[in-house]
Formats: C-alpha cells, structure tokens, sequence
C-alpha cells in the first residue's frame, strides 16, 4: 500500500482532485479525515518556542519570523503524540465541519509521531470504504502546504493543487462559498495563503514523488492531468468513465461537485463578473510574479497605488488594509526586488530562498 497526501488552499479544486482519485479502481481517499492533527502539531510548535499560538496556526507564513522552515520540519517530523493526546484530538473534531470522513473515530489509533499517525490511519481506510483491494491511499487536507516537504521525506507522494487566484476569492466570498469556507477571510490574506501553495509548487517542482497542477487544466483535461499520477504510482491507467466525470462520493452516492458555478470557462471567467475591478487590479498586482510564473493573464498596477487605494468590499467593518499589512507588502515586494539577499529574509518572504530567486528572475 502506497499513502499519498493531496493539498491546497480553500475552493482550490482539492475536493475535486480527491473525488477523482477516489474514483480510480485501485485507490481510496479520505477526505479531511484528521485536520485538527495537523492544527496540534503546529500549535505546540508554537509553544515549544515559547510564541504565543495565532488565530491561524497553520498560516500563510509571509513575514512569519521567529522560526525556520528546517526549525519547523525536524519539529514535526520527531515530535511524538502520546496515545492520549491522539484520542483527544480526535475527541475535539467531533462534531466539526470541516472533518468529512466520520469513519476515523471509530479506528483503533496510538500515539506516534504525525508520519506515523497517518500511516496507521491510511492503512485501515481500505476496509473503511470497503475497498480492501485498494493499493493506494491517500489523505485529502486543506491549508498543509508546510508539511510537503515531511511527506516527500518519508517517500509519500504529495498532490499539490493551485487555482486562479481571482476565482478562488470569488468562490470564497461570492455564491455558495461560505458554506464550505470561512467568508470572513480578507482579500490580503487568501491572497497571501494562495501564494503560499504557489511558492511550494516551485520550490518542490520536479522532485519525486511531487506532483501539482492547476483546477482549471484538470477541469478541461483530467486526463493530462491524472494519467501522468497513475503511472507515477504503477497504476492502471484512470479508466474512461471516471475521466468523463461520473464520479461517486466515498458513500457511494453520485457526486455532484460543491461549486456555485459549474466548471471554469477560460474564455470569459466569472471571476470578472462576480469581482469589483478595484479587487482584480489589488490581486493581480500583489500576485503579479506568481501569476506570471504560472502563466496566467494579469493586469499589474502601481503597488504603492494600489495598497494605498484598495478598499476590501468584503471587510466592510474595516476595508483598507492596515498600516501594518501595508508594510508587510512593501517590505516582500523589496525583498522581491532583491538581486542579492540574506537567506533568512528571503526565507520570511518568500518561504524558501530558491523562490525568493525564482520570483526575482519573473518580475526581472
């Protein structure tokens, strides 16, 4: 049995790479089976450094000084649970929404390290979707872009899932968004947690075991998309009818996607109709080396302009953005600036000095 994680940021298409993977003969995905294990990790690696915990522990991690990558992943690849740590953080996602796969509370589990926790849980998802003849088994989880690296360590395959940045907050604050993430979001911080899953798609593109790929290709072609994967993991081919969309849920019942909008139109995207142009022009700006590095049409304004100027319709309590956030913005875009910088800070801003470089080349 080979696990494998599946990844991304919210309304990123990670539902829908999961159903299709699920969907493959010889696999089986747990959707969102432990998320709170991730969230534990990080907060008492908040605390071992003696920080205090942030509203989102798993964060967008831009400006997030006080620690290193390294620092973070000997942490979460050594750090051990006790069996009733295990218990008790499976205890406090009863009842919450965002654990979609029910079946776990009633698994067996011990403590171990966070690698260990999920081997032990993957190998009895087979039975729990009765599928024993499953040979691979993978985990779907939103926001763990960081802990990447700890799987492709251990030789688990990672799926990495990147949609247009524009969409993703039209999906998350226009339509039926709000039922499946949190609308209280503001523009600057998905935008900054969209960045994130773009910096780790650059920084571990080519690796083995890494595999990412934007939603609007898998929603035109899944079979360019998905067909690669298969191989990667010595599987049979995807078969045609799973391509053709006729997918199941892992009850078995028709699956019918958890869109407000259907699938993207690349030639006239419902972002522009759904967003205010003063939002298209604050993301395409703030994204601009990004969305640029993954080809995608963008119209950059002044930066200075535009951080100044913007106001968040979405945060009605407080639409323009603070000083503080304003700062933060100018200090990644000088560090983007860069030609020559200490590892450190380009680690802060960019996550990994090799995307510092990367990001450097795009704009340069």
């Amino acid at each position: 049995m080979t696990p494998f994680f599946i990844t991304g940021f919210l309304r990123s298409g990670t539902t829908l790479l999961e159903k299709y993977l699920h969907n493959h003969p010889q696999m089986v995905v747990a959707s969102q089976p432990f998320p709170f294990l991730f969230k534990a990790l990080k907060e008492t690696f908040f605390r071992s450094l003696g920080m205090d915990v942030p509203r989102y522990p798993l964060g967008h991690l831009c400006g997030d000084a006080g620690y290193g990558r390294q620092a973070f992943l000997d942490f979460a690849s050594t750090h051990h649970f006790t069996d009733a740590e295990v218990k008790a953080i499976f205890e406090q996602m009863r009842g919450y929404s965002g654990q979609l796969t029910p079946g776990v509370f009633d698994l067996p589990l011990k403590g171990g390290t966070l690698q260990q926790v999920f081997v032990q849980c993957a190998t009895q998802f087979p039975a729990l979707f009765d599928a024993p003849a499953a040979e691979h088994v993978g985990v779907k989880e939103v926001f763990c872009e960081e802990f990447i690296p700890l799987f492709l360590q251990h030789r688990m395959p990672v799926l990495l899932i990147l949609r247009d940045p524009r969409a993703v907050v039209a999906s998350i604050h226009c339509g039926r968004g709000g039922e499946y993430a949190n609308a209280g979001l503001s523009v600057l911080h998905i935008l900054r947690c969209w960045r994130k899953s773009v910096a780790y798609a650059m920084r571990f593109s080519g690796e083995q075991g890494f595999h990412w790929m934007t939603y609007e290709r898998l929603a035109q072609d899944p079979a360019a998309c998905l067909q690669p994967i298969a191989r990667a993991f010595g599987a049979d081919p995807f078969p045609d009818a799973v391509l053709s969309g006729a997918l199941l849920s892992q009850d078995a019942s028709p699956w019918r996607g958890n869109s407000s909008f259907g699938a993207p139109d690349a030639r006239n995207p419902r972002f522009r109709k759904l967003l205010d142009a003063d939002t298209i022009t604050f993301i395409d700006t703030l994204c601009q080396a990004e969305m640029q590095w993954l080809g995608m049409e963008h119209d950059a304004h002044s930066a200075k302009t535009v951080l100044e100027s913007y106001q968040d319709l979405f945060q009605p309590g407080a639409p323009f953005l603070s000083q503080e956030d304003k700062q933060t913005e100018y200090h990644r875009l000088a560090a983007l600036a860069a030609q020559v910088i200490d590892p450190a800070e380009a680690e802060n801003w960019c996550i990994y000095p090799s995307v510092q470089r990367r990001l450097h080349a795009v704009l340069h």
